[in-house]
């Protein structure tokens, strides 16, 4: 964020939004919000928003994760990160 502040955003002031499955701290939103001029917005996603359909089979989903991360996949066997992306 400092970076894209430095190079970008400090011109242009585009809003910031961030996202998460749980809410953020008190300390997350002050420091971010104390980088930046321009506007930041914090949201939680729902719950089933963020998880498995309920036609997806989640030993299989969690099978794949494992292999993901077994073969040093950067994030592959991260579930929330799985989610998010």
């Amino acid at each position: 964020m400092q970076q894209l502040e430095a190079r970008l955003n400090h011109k242009l002031n585009y809003p910031y939004v961030f996202l998460n499955d749980v809410e953020f701290t008190e300390e997350f939103k002050a420091l971010t919000t104390s980088l930046t001029q321009a506007n930041t917005s914090y949201g939680i996603i729902p719950k089933e928003h963020w998880s498995y359909p309920s036609w997806i089979d989640i030993d299989k989903a969690d099978k794949a994760r494992k292999g993901m991360g077994e073969q040093g996949i950067i994030y592959g066997d991260n579930l929330s990160y799985r989610h998010m992306c």
